[in-house]
This record gives C-alpha cells, sequence and structure tokens, in this order.
C-alpha cells in the first residue's frame, strides 16, 4: 500500500471513529480539581502561559512548599528548554503566583 493511501486511509478511518463517537453522545468530564488554578495575585497570568502546555495536574504534581527561587527555574525551563512562549516580563509573575498558590507563600 502506498504512503498517500495508507494516509488517505487513516484519515478516513479517524473520521469514522469521530463520527461514530458523536453520534453515541460520546463525552469527557474532567474533575473539577483538575481543571482550575488555585485562585490567587497572578492567577490569570498563569493561566494564559502554564495551560497552553500542560494541565493544572502538572503543576499540582510539583514538590510543595517549594520557595520562589525554585518556581522562577520552573518557569524559566518551561520557556528556555521545553520552548513555552512565555514573554520575559511574564516569569517573574507566574513565578510569584506559583510560590504563593503551590510553594511557600513567601
Amino acid at each position: 500500500m502506498s504512503r498517500k493511501i495508507r494516509i488517505h486511509a487513516s484519515i478516513v478511518g479517524t473520521a469514522a471513529l469521530l463520527s461514530a463517537s458523536a453520534a453515541m453522545g460520546l463525552k469527557i468530564d474532567l474533575p473539577a480539581d483538575s481543571a482550575r488554578l488555585r485562585p490567587g495575585p497572578g492567577v490569570e497570568v498563569a493561566a494564559g502561559n502554564c495551560q497552553t502546555c500542560h494541565s493544572v495536574d502538572y503543576i499540582q504534581t510539583q514538590p510543595s512548599g517549594k520557595p520562589l527561587a525554585f518556581w522562577k527555574l520552573e518557569v524559566e525551563k518551561m520557556k528556555k528548554l521545553y520552548g513555552a512562549p512565555i514573554a520575559d516580563d511574564k516569569v517573574e509573575p507566574i513565578a510569584k503566583y506559583l510560590t504563593h498558590a503551590y510553594g511557600d507563600g513567601k
């Protein structure tokens, strides 16, 4: 089977599966806890940047009680190593929010 035919067959198969799922009324509900960041100053900037690439669950699995320096390194790692589209002037506000909401709060 040629590559074009395999790709076409894959697309057709995926479309059929999606149509069948829609016809069956498939609905996926996420747990409320994993769908929201904790409230606090800067939550909007964190939501607008962090959730672009990953879920809140990823943030919640980080070690608790960590200081600002830890969270700043984490945000910088996401930006530099993983290519997260975070503006330079947003690194500090995001780190401060994460420290307040998930870290040592200082």
